[in-house]
């Protein structure tokens, strides 16, 4: 009753997954509107987006919409909240977080006084 006259080809659906027909301008508000619009108070919504956000950080990657589902699960916070907060990691702000990742870490070595090195050890397969 609700299908298509025409499928759509495969090539279609992939060309739909990197650019939506509606474009991102729209795409972006339609996901805005379904947020403001979720039934729990609003403490478990911003919990699931920040674990979402959380989430996005970790550097398993292709699994972050799950890790932030259960987390919200665990916490009882908003899962469609913590799947949609993933959106912070993509392939644009991935290089800029990895960067912050090391910089922090390098900055903590500095405070606590230890080496810190990006190379392996001289005597690793010993």
């Amino acid at each position: 009753m609700f299908k298509r006259k025409i499928p759509k080809t495969i090539a279609l659906q992939i060309r739909d997954l990197i650019w939506p027909v509606m474009g991102w301008g729209r795409a972006l508000r339609y996901m805005k509107f379904r947020l403001v619009r979720l039934s729990d108070p609003t403490h478990k919504v911003a919990g699931g987006l920040a674990n979402g956000i959380a989430v996005s950080f970790s550097p398993l990657m292709g699994t972050h919409i799950v890790q932030a589902v259960i987390l919200s699960f665990f916490t009882r916070t908003n899962m469609l909240a913590g799947a949609t907060g993933t959106i912070i990691g993509n392939p644009w702000t991935f290089p800029f977080i990895w960067w912050a990742s090391i910089a922090f870490g390098g900055w903590i070595f500095d405070v606590l006084g230890l080496p810190a090195s990006t190379t392996l050890p001289e005597n690793i397969n010993s």
